[in-house]
């Protein structure tokens, strides 16, 4: 990943302090610049300090050692040999063939108190929530003939034996509930400070939900509208995190189409997550529109300083998230 910021990352955010520079400083904004520079950084190290003298043919180990810094999939595929000349003065930068490789850190998570999102406790009482099937896993039935498509696993063979024709066992339809957990990429803080909290918060539940008994949805926009979905039978949750540890700021509101996204999902999810990085007229419409659609939507906004009156749901103080998290209660409430 090149740490150069962007043109959108240069104009939008703010160096700490930025404005008790002096007015070149300010103007030419140099600092601003080695800030983000700086913060893009994944890895430090990455060199080795083994000096090598090679004959041609000769071959040698040599280890190389790199310290992460923050969350985020490091590439290695840009394995480099220096080649000083026999004065030591200048040396070429030859780039050698390796095979590529990639290194994933996962987002910081806080311990959770044990929390049930709605819906979730209906389901397990009456099965009458929004659930999904998840193939068949549950009680035997009984012995049909088999139909294109039937997986192997479930030909009763002693029957087909027996009948000259595949038989198949019929086994009930396991049931599971199915959460949404949606991200709020759009950043508009000055140093991106609580996307990063948003995207530990989002990672905390994600690695909190048993998606044993469950499926969740992770939903979020990076350029678009994406949707990543782990539990039973689908996707290991640790798939999420290794997605989060990609996402980045959005600078633009794409309310819209991440809107869409959910309602297009709408008849299958039970209840919907969602942690939204501030809170303002924009994210209260986009919530709104959920709503009014049917869908039980549970907010957690990651705000500064204490809750304003008229934000709803869950409120999260920026630099205090892991006291609010434990304040939670166990049920968590979509009316709100």
């Amino acid at each position: 990943m090149d740490p150069r910021p962007s043109l959108a990352d240069f104009s939008s955010l703010r160096e700490p302090g930025e404005e008790e520079r002096n007015a070149f400083d300010r103007k030419f904004a140099y600092f601003r610049w080695k800030w983000i520079l700086l913060g893009n950084r994944l890895f430090t190290g990455g060199e080795s300090h083994d000096h090598l003298n090679l004959k041609v043919g000769d071959r040698a180990r040599v280890f190389i050692h790199i310290t992460p810094l923050r969350r985020g999939v490091i590439q290695l595929d840009d394995l480099r040999v220096l080649l000083p000349d026999v004065f030591g003065l200048v040396q070429r930068c030859r780039k050698v063939k390796a095979p590529a490789a990639t290194l994933t850190i996962l987002p910081r998570r806080f311990p959770l108190p044990k929390i049930e999102l709605p819906g979730g406790a209906a389901f397990k009482v009456s099965g009458d929530t929004n659930t999904n099937s998840v193939g068949s896993s549950g009680e035997f039935v009984g012995l049909r003939d088999y139909r294109p498509g039937d997986p192997l696993r479930m030909i009763h063979w002693k029957s087909w034996a027996r009948t000259g024709r595949p038989i198949v066992k019929e086994l009930e339809d396991t049931y599971y509930p199915r959460f949404g957990l949606v991200v709020d990429t759009l950043s508009t803080d000055r140093t991106d400070h609580r996307f990063e909290e948003v995207v530990s918060v989002a990672a905390s539940f994600a690695a909190s939900i048993d998606t044993s008994e469950s499926l969740l949805d992770l939903m979020f926009i990076k350029d678009q509208a994406h949707m990543v979905t782990a539990g039973r039978g689908i996707e290991r949750a640790e798939k999420l995190l290794e997605v989060l540890a990609g996402v980045s700021p959005e600078r633009t509101d794409h309310y819209d189409t991440l809107s869409q996204l959910i309602l297009n999902h709408r008849d299958d999810l039970t209840s919907c997550l969602i942690v939204f990085n501030g809170w303002d007229s924009a994210r209260a419409n986009f919530l709104q529109r959920l709503r009014s659609q049917g869908i039980a939507c549970v907010p957690i906004i990651i705000g500064e300083g204490a809750a304003t009156g008229s934000a709803p749901g869950y409120w999260l103080e920026s630099g205090q998230i892991a006291r609010d998290l434990q304040r939670l209660p166990s049920q968590l409430d979509s009316q709100s």
